[in-house]
């Protein structure tokens, strides 16, 4: 990423949802390290390539179904492995 600015940034906690005895239920997930995002444009995105590896696994096939030629758009970089803490999960009955 040499040569282009960072914007400092902290991942808004996200919500996951799943169903428990037949109920809606969510828990918040907060990932508690900072990164550094860089947004690319024209040219830039030709400096990042996304690979899969050699997995089987179905969901290789749906990122590459859903992503398929596009540009990069913006690479994130951490410091060290980020960490996550989950809430206690919630009844989200509607």
């Amino acid at each position: 990423m040499r040569g282009l600015d960072a914007a400092a940034g902290n991942v808004s906690p996200t919500t996951e949802y799943g169903i428990v005895g037949g109920r809606l239920i969510g828990a918040r997930w907060n990932i508690l390290e900072p990164h550094r995002t860089y947004f690319l444009e024209g040219r830039q995105a030709k400096r990042v390539a996304v690979s899969y590896g050699t997995s089987t696994h179905r969901m290789k096939k749906d990122m590459q179904a859903l992503v398929g030629k596009a540009s990069c758009a913006a690479v994130q970089t951490f410091a060290s492995k980020p960490s996550a803490a989950q809430s206690r999960a919630y009844y989200a009955d509607v």
